[in-house]
């Protein structure tokens, strides 16, 4: 899990970032999802993967604007919630959690991104939604948190961990 949602993506701005940043202009982009903002039961390892995605792009915006003054390389992180794929097919989070949360439909995921790609704009790409309220639930009090927690039918959504054919891996 790791290798693959996290250390990919340093590889991948170790090998792209130096020549963008000699160029002065580039794009680097980031898929993250909901996770990236908080975590659910059975997802721990994920939701660190995720978590350190928006931190990694976070620092690298910084570091290309303040470091190397390259206000033209952009860096862009996609905070995508459940996309109808193999890994979601027996996901349930329950009727206030599909409400909140609907499943998206791949094309639509992906012309979020191409649009960020083709606007040369840094963005935050956060799609359904309520996505935008994760961060700021933080900022309540444990009890309120837990409550919006049951509420969303995130933790009883995987009774364990996905198995590697679940998530594409054979």
């Amino acid at each position: 899990m790791i290798d693959i949602n996290l250390k990919s993506h340093f590889y991948t701005a170790m090998l792209f970032l130096p020549a963008m940043v000699k160029r002065k202009r580039g794009h680097f982009l980031s898929v993250s999802s909901a996770m990236g903002y908080h975590g659910i039961c059975h997802q721990s390892d994920y939701a660190a993967t995720k978590h350190a995605l928006v931190g990694m792009q976070e620092s690298l915006y910084y570091e290309m604007q303040k470091m190397y003054k390259t206000p033209y390389v952009r860096t862009s992180i996609a905070m995508i919630g459940h996309t109808k794929t193999a890994l979601f097919e027996e996901f349930d989070v329950g009727l206030i959690g599909r409400f909140l949360g609907p499943l998206l439909e791949p094309s639509y995921v992906a012309d979020q991104i191409v649009d960020a790609l083709e606007a040369q704009e840094t963005r935050i790409i956060q799609t359904p939604l309520m996505i935008h309220l994760l961060p700021g639930i933080k900022a309540f009090p444990s009890f309120v948190r837990d409550f919006l927690q049951a509420l969303s039918g995130g933790d009883g959504s995987y009774q364990s961990r996905p198995s590697n054919e679940q998530l594409g891996l054979e």
